[in-house]
């Protein structure tokens, strides 16, 4: 499981999304969502999409620790 070891900064918009840096040294731009039904159906075609080779953004899950919040 890939986890965030940094909060960079906040992006602009109004999607509430942030750029934060990950145990596996990358960057990624992160939304906060809870497991309901619709979020964790669109994970999985995000998943599915990527497999059969669509051009998709790489969709991945990112453990934050309350003290990153």
């Amino acid at each position: 499981m890939i986890s965030a070891t940094e909060f960079i900064r906040t992006m602009a918009g109004g999607s509430s999304s942030a750029l934060l840096k990950c145990s596996d040294g990358r960057f990624y731009f992160a939304k906060q969502w809870t497991c309901n039904q619709w979020q964790s159906t669109r994970f999985l075609v995000y998943k599915l999409a990527r497999c059969v080779g669509l051009p998709v953004p790489e969709a991945e899950v990112i453990q934050v620790d309350q003290w990153l919040d």
